[in-house]
């Protein structure tokens, strides 16, 4: 994510978190059927590292303040655990300890500082 021009900038800057009670993976059996699976702590929230960026709808006049959109995207690792049984990706969850840092603008988004998010990354099970 570090090296992609479209993530690079928002890493150094544009971290954000994504609260989420869990998430669903789908574990495909035979061609035509996938079971739903959710993830999920056993107890409280999980943090998904993530990050974000505002655009401009060109098609809208630039004093029109509706032109501005949010987008976010969640990071993602290869998958660990039990997980790897359902997909081989899965999301960055950031622990407790990690999340004042991953949205602090003053914290320097480098490659660093993602691989050490990724590795604090507890798996959900």
């Amino acid at each position: 994510v570090t090296r992609r021009p479209t993530f690079r900038g928002l890493v150094r800057s544009r971290r954000a978190v994504i609260p989420a009670s869990g998430y669903y993976e789908w574990r495909h059996a035979g061609d035509t059927r996938a079971e739903p699976y959710y993830i999920h702590p056993a107890e409280g929230l999980l943090y998904f590292a993530g990050l974000y960026s505002w655009w401009a709808d060109p098609a809208r006049p630039r004093d029109d303040p509706g032109r501005w959109h949010l987008t976010t995207t969640i990071l993602t690792r290869a998958a660990v655990g039990d997980i790897r049984r359902l997909h081989d990706r899965a999301p960055v969850t950031l622990p407790d300890d990690l999340v004042a840092a991953w949205v602090d603008p003053r914290t320097a988004g480098d490659a660093a500082f993602v691989a050490a998010a990724v590795d604090a990354a507890t798996p959900v099970t």
